[in-house]
């Protein structure tokens, strides 16, 4: 028997995954068959894990997390790695990944799978470790808000971001690992430790010097021979077949963006879109303009599966109307319910 509290819980999900299911038309909702009693929602109900964001820790996801919890009859874990709030900011990527593969793998409830919701940078972590390491492997890959296609254009009155790709700065911010300057593609191939090889860009698109360098921006010379050969920081093994194997594991990949967002630069970075790199030096006056994912080389050529997730519709590209932050607060939590809760039953 179903206690009142549980029962209450299904009914929930019932009430909001059935309409879903009979009425969208929509390719990202319908995922699900519709003859599901509740004992078989508590039987087939995977733990779901939580990781927050840049300059935060877990503490700031405790309300989703009992949001998550009071609706669902999953198991949550909101998760830390390392101490939060610095290390999130201060650690490479790389640490990062390599933290929260052995935290997961110390977790064994979650041996055999679980859901992965990653808030903003947490989303590039979580993907990292689906494509790295999945041991305990992900069933639906859900990401709220994160930089999938990189971050550019931050106000630069506190970092020189001339030298984000020298190893220094690798080594000391995080979101350097993801910065992706579309007027220096060679450099960002080249010099940023994360999203390159999370992309499998670096094993598509080498540093061969196609693209043009504007001295003009920057005042240091860039020796690409010694930025792929003398890194400071200990990169973690990457295996570009690896990466789209586990990526195609996947159940479903659902990004949530938003075009309020007020932290991503673009904010359509959020769905793996991102700004089109610069490939003339002619095009250096001309504003930036987003290209989409579906046209882009990313895309097309399937670096990690996203078209083979797409044309199998387990790839789901969903849409807020809130800010970033107002991602993991009350006020978003219904347009979030809506998209998210069928994924998780």
């Amino acid at each position: 028997m179903l206690s009142g509290k549980v029962f209450g819980k299904v009914s929930r999900i019932a009430y909001i995954v059935i309409p879903l299911l009979i009425l969208s038309v929509n390719k990202a909702h319908c995922i699900y068959d519709l003859e599901i009693n509740a004992d078989e929602i508590l039987e087939y109900s995977y733990p779901i894990v939580l990781l927050h964001g840049i300059s935060s820790e877990k503490s700031e996801l405790t309300s989703v997390a009992n949001w998550l919890s009071d609706n669902l009859p999953n198991q949550i874990y909101n998760i830390e790695i390392g101490n939060g709030k610095l290390d999130s900011m201060f650690k490479t990527m790389d640490w990062q990944l390599n933290e929260l593969c052995y935290e997961i793998y110390n977790i064994q409830e979650l041996a055999n799978g679980f859901h992965f919701i990653g808030m903003s940078q947490g989303g590039l972590l979580a993907r990292g470790y689906v494509e790295r390491c999945n041991k305990y492997p992900v069933i639906n890959l859900i990401t709220w808000v994160s930089p999938h296609g990189g971050v550019y254009g931050f106000d630069e009155k506190y970092f020189e971001f001339n030298n984000v790709y020298k190893p220094f700065y690798q080594n000391i911010y995080s979101f350097s690992g993801y910065w992706k300057d579309p007027y220096r593609y060679n450099m960002y191939l080249a010099g940023a430790s994360y999203l390159p090889y999370l992309n499998n860009e670096k094993y598509n698109k080498h540093s061969t010097g196609s693209y043009p360098e504007y001295p003009v921006m920057y005042d240091i010379l860039f020796d690409y021979e010694y930025m792929e050969n003398n890194y400071d920081y200990q990169l973690i093994d990457w295996f570009p077949e690896q990466n789209k194997e586990n990526m195609l594991s996947l159940k479903n990949f659902v990004m949530i963006w938003s075009p309020n967002d007020d932290v991503l630069s673009p904010p359509e970075s959020g769905k793996f879109s991102f700004y089109k790199i610069m490939e003339s030096i002619l095009e250096y006056e001309e504003p930036l303009t987003v290209l989409d994912l579906f046209d882009s080389e990313q895309f097309i050529e399937d670096w990690i599966g996203l078209r083979t997730l797409w044309k199998s519709n387990r790839l789901h590209i969903l849409a807020t109307n809130c800010t970033h932050s107002g991602h993991k607060t009350a006020e978003c939590f219904p347009q979030l319910e809506e998209l998210t809760f069928p994924f998780l039953v």
